[in-house]
């Protein structure tokens, strides 16, 4: 089961990206509706390991699939 980012509730607050181990958290185009950068999950590359869940500060922001 892959995660998800959550577009509009995403801060970009890069956390999750700096702890995922395969490199799977990309940032998305342009802004949320908050008007903030984002980030999404590449489902296929995801692995499942908790790590960016943990990591994001934001409450809602990630989600498992």
């Amino acid at each position: 089961m892959a995660y998800v980012i959550v577009k509009d509730i995403c801060e970009g607050e890069s956390s999750c990206v700096d702890v995922c181990p395969v490199d799977c958290i990309k940032k998305g185009e342009g802004e949320n509706a908050k008007g903030t950068a984002w980030f999404l999950v590449v489902a296929e590359d995801c692995v499942s390991c908790n790590a960016c869940l943990e990591a994001c500060p934001v409450e809602g922001a990630i989600l498992p699939d």
